[in-house]
């Protein structure tokens, strides 16, 4: 590292969990950077494959410019992980960088410019998508930035925060304001954060894709099963600020429905929805059908099929 770089009043979180292949690399693209963090807080959520002595050995090899600080914690999942670095940090600036991603060098130092001009409380920006072995994935749907200011009711949609917790920058302020990430959910966690926070304040952008988003066999994103009941948990917690945009019903209804079109249990899925959503909200989500998911499928079947022999 150069002793010439500008130090910013930033805490990047990194929650960790047997990431041994790519954590020094995700460090690394930190340390890189055109301007430094204050302090880099990796939190280990309990992993057993030695990547929490890789990262103690670079923090005691590493110069001191910049505190990088090792917390270690049974396993809790990433949301409990990032709670703990973010309460062990004190910087007014809060970054998240998942264990296995990669920032760009001016990253940071354009985020912080521009939050620090401006009265947004989270800048995130663009990003691309690697594979296991850092190539870029070509093909892929990327999510460009476009929604600033006041979003709450644009993001209700789905999760336009571009980059995932990877490319968010947040007032430390705001985020003891909305508080910590929800344990209780297992995919939706970051887009339920940015809700809670644009409810509140106004968010902004780089225009600029500054971060990869590693994509890879391990990636948390297979069990199908799993991620409807953690969307199904997602969209009772927000159904009442939900429910007043037919929109975003139609929409979510028609994520419950591919979650549990593809679910290798339909049984188990169709089980979930019915115990996990009430009448009424089976009733908005499935307008179409009287609240019926399985005559919801049903009609899905028969209009793709209509359109494939039109």
């Amino acid at each position: 590292m150069s002793g010439t770089r500008t130090i910013v009043d930033v805490d990047v979180v990194i929650p960790l969990y047997n990431a041994r292949n790519y954590v020094l690399s995700t460090l690394r693209s930190v340390l890189d950077g055109t301007v430094l963090p204050r302090h880099i807080i990796v939190v280990d959520d309990g992993s057993t494959d030695g990547s929490a002595e890789l990262v103690q050995d670079l923090a005691n090899t590493t110069d001191p410019e910049v505190r990088i600080s090792l917390l270690r914690q049974a396993n809790q999942g990433p949301n409990a992980a990032r709670n703990a670095g973010t309460a062990a940090g004190s910087s007014a600036l809060v970054a998240f960088l998942d264990a296995d991603d990669l920032w760009m060098p001016p990253k940071l130092e354009e985020q912080v410019e521009l939050i620090s001009r401006g009265d947004a409380a989270l800048v995130y920006c663009g990003y691309h998508e690697i594979d296991a072995s850092g190539a870029r994935r070509e093909g892929t749907r990327i999510v460009a930035p476009e929604l600033r200011g006041k979003v709450f009711e644009r993001s209700l949609l789905e999760n336009r925060i571009s980059g995932s917790s990877s490319a968010v920058l947040i007032r430390r302020a705001a985020l003891e304001q909305v508080g910590p990430f929800d344990t209780s959910l297992k995919g939706s966690e970051d887009w339920d954060m940015w809700l809670r926070i644009a409810e509140r304040f106004s968010i902004d952008f780089v225009h600029r894709d500054l971060v990869a988003i590693r994509r890879h066999s391990v990636s948390a994103q297979s069990d199908t099963l799993a991620m409807l009941r953690n969307m199904i948990r997602f969209q009772a917690k927000w159904f009442d600020k939900a429910r007043r945009h037919p929109e975003v019903m139609k929409h979510w209804g028609h994520l419950i429905a591919e979650f549990t079109r593809h679910a290798k249990d339909r049984h188990a899925a169709l089980d979930a929805v019915r115990t996990g959503l009430t009448p009424e909200q089976r009733s908005l989500l499935f307008r179409r059908t009287g609240g019926s998911l399985p005559l919801y499928l049903v009609l899905k079947r028969i209009s793709a099929f209509l359109r494939g022999a039109a």
